[in-house]
């Protein structure tokens, strides 16, 4: 179930997030750092004392629920290894937008449907390497974007295909 949010657990916080990668200090469920979120959380209940607060799953309690990627990242080619991942901080933050519906997902811990890899190219040969690996093997590939996803377009395919997200970087 979820319990409610303790201020000033700093240790909760902090399993909020990854301290790795381009998406490092930002939340994994929900739009924006977890520094902002914090403050916008402490502001809130201060302005309203006793209102509770959802909790939402650390990044560890959210990939317990995760399904094990079904692309094996170490039989890929290396050109394509080399940006790709599957750790679980990027995996649940590309397979969700940043949209209420999404967010309130996340919140309630429904993470059953994910993307198995999330590829950051570097370069035009990263993009031509994944996309050529990925339609060799008949996996989806999903545009991350900025990640509003308001159409739902960051969301993994149906159940039953493998999908890479190319996560955006900047």
């Amino acid at each position: 179930g979820m319990a409610e949010a303790r201020l000033g657990d700093d240790a909760w916080w902090a399993a909020q997030t990854t301290n790795e990668g381009p998406h490092r200090g930002k939340a994994w469920w929900g739009w924006g750092s977890v520094s902002e979120l914090r403050k916008e959380v402490e502001r809130r209940l201060e302005a309203h004392p006793g209102e509770s607060v959802l909790r939402p799953p650390t990044v560890d309690e959210a990939a317990r629920l995760l399904p094990p990627p079904r692309v094996n990242l170490d039989a890929l080619p290396a050109a394509v290894r080399r940006c790709c991942t599957a750790t679980p901080f990027d995996r649940l933050f590309h397979s969700r937008g940043r949209d209420m519906i999404d967010v309130i997902r996340n919140v309630r811990g429904a993470v059953a449907e994910a993307h198995d890899l999330v590829a950051y190219p570097a370069s035009e040969e990263d993009v031509v390497s994944v996309l050529r690996e990925c339609a060799r093997r008949r996996i989806a590939v999903v545009p991350f974007g900025g990640g509003s996803s308001v159409v739902g377009g960051v969301l993994p395919p149906p159940a039953g295909d493998a999908s890479v997200d190319e996560g955006y970087t900047g």
